[in-house]
């Protein structure tokens, strides 16, 4: 990502020798997240990460990438998307699967303790990304301090966060479900930015006109930066549809 100098290129030799021994063919690709964009570097990062590895599935031939996320993981997703403020969708975190399965979670269910143990079971050594240690970085902080205090009020904890983002998901997915073939004739793409039709969205009732907001949101690259509150401002902003107003957003 060119964020982290010598210690990413160490993390690197290491995946790349682990490979050459486990005999696992072995490609990496370097993306520029370091160049600001109005986004977070790790939201940055993020984006072209998926981004470099949808190019290396297609042009290998491959039918889906799989990546680590974990139990951990989701429990610390869900309390950062609710401090910041999400909607249903949003609280279903990582999904197990996207796009139609290109993408598979396959160790969501798995505690990372629980694999470490298996780790040291089988002997492998494993790399810990230095950056974890920056608690300056939201994440790490709720993961080494916010975490630990929740499961020492009520042990469980985050495997509960995580089953709340299970049934999110299951939740939002109905929801989509109904608006699939709606979200077609409720905007359109043109002349520069996405035209919606007013009349159409004020005919929903408000949870399914700010989820549709949100898809049609997230369709023009905006999903990483729109938070609840943007969806509340774009909602009344379109039921106003006052001529010659403006809304800023994300990104311009």
């Amino acid at each position: 990502h060119g964020l982290r100098g010598a210690h990413a290129d160490a993390d690197l030799a290491f995946v790349a020798d682990l490979a050459r021994r486990l005999g696992v063919p072995f490609v990496f690709t370097r993306v520029d997240a370091a160049a600001r964009d109005g986004r977070s570097p790790e939201a940055r990062a993020r984006a072209l990460r998926y981004e470099a590895l949808e190019r290396l599935r297609s042009t290998g031939g491959y039918a889906h990438v799989a990546t680590a996320h974990q139990l951990d993981d989701q429990a610390e997703t869900v309390l950062l998307r609710a401090v910041r403020g999400t909607g249903i969708g949003g609280l279903a975190a990582v999904r197990p699967s996207l796009d139609g399965g290109r993408v598979l979670r396959p160790l969501l269910a798995l505690r990372r303790a629980d694999l470490r143990r298996y780790l040291a079971r089988r002997g492998l050594a494993f790399r810990e990304d230095a950056s974890n240690a920056d608690l300056s970085i939201p994440r790490n902080r709720l993961r080494a301090e916010v975490l630990p205090a929740l499961e020492s009020i009520h042990a469980g904890a985050s495997v509960r966060l995580a089953a709340l983002a299970q049934l999110a998901a299951q939740a939002d997915e109905a929801l989509l479900g109904e608006l699939d073939q709606r979200l077609e004739d409720l905007a359109e793409s043109g002349d520069g930015g996405i035209w919606f039709e007013a009349r159409a969205l004020a005919d929903l009732d408000v949870g399914q006109r700010r989820r549709a907001l949100l898809a049609l949101a997230e369709r023009a690259g905006l999903g990483g930066l729109i938070t609840r509150a943007h969806v509340e401002r774009i909602d009344a902003f379109l039921l106003r549809a006052a001529p010659g107003r403006v809304l800023s957003l994300p990104r311009g």
